[in-house]
């Protein structure tokens, strides 16, 4: 985040994962604002803890409400969110 900060180029950003974050015990909430002005996508997805992959929306332990609300009062738009699920019903972009 120090190399997009410095470069503070729009052809240089950052595009979060919050499972991946989560998974690693990294809270998205408190972690995403400092990425503010700097986020070009954040991929939304459902965690457990060391497990990265697979977990269905809303059957792991992230914050949701948390990881929006952060996003919200960092006046974060156009938000465009992706989320996506192998061979899963589950597909939609913000």
């Amino acid at each position: 985040l120090r190399l997009v900060k410095e470069a503070d180029s729009p052809g240089l950003q950052i595009y979060p994962d919050i499972a991946n974050m989560k998974s690693l015990g990294i809270d998205p909430v408190t972690e995403l604002p400092q990425g503010r002005g700097h986020i070009a996508n954040v991929h939304v997805r459902d965690s457990l803890p060391d497990y990265f992959y697979g977990v269905p929306l809303g059957t792991g332990n992230m914050d949701f409400i948390g990881v929006f609300k952060a996003l919200d009062a960092m006046e974060y738009s156009p938000l465009p969110l992706r989320c996506g699920m192998k061979r899963k019903k589950i597909i939609w972009i913000l």
